[in-house]
């Protein structure tokens, strides 16, 4: 089982909607009830068994989210950063974190 997550956005601002999706992640054999729980280290966590979420950030800051990717026999779990910033004056491409 593999955990994989990336976002896609152009401005990551406070109170932007931002989306995260995790589709890439996979197992290497069956998959038993899978479910993706996504971290937002920012002290909120969501649950689901869609691996497309939205997440908004209130404050600016950098914050290390983390993907869960579950079954019922196995799990993994994968990390990267997201920089939300006041200043809005740039754009950023979407980011993909797929090694």
């Amino acid at each position: 089982m593999l955990a994989r997550g990336h976002y896609e956005n152009g401005t990551l601002a406070p109170n932007t909607t931002i989306w995260f999706d995790g589709s890439q992640s996979w197992d290497y054999g069956l998959i038993y009830n899978p479910f993706y729980a996504w971290y937002w280290g920012d002290g909120t966590e969501s649950y689901e068994v869609a691996s497309i979420f939205s997440h908004v950030y209130a404050n600016a800051g950098t914050y290390n989210v983390t993907l869960l990717y579950a079954d019922d026999y196995t799990n993994s779990y994968y990390s990267f950063p997201v920089v939300i910033t006041e200043d809005t004056s740039w754009y950023i491409a979407p980011v993909s974190f797929l090694d």
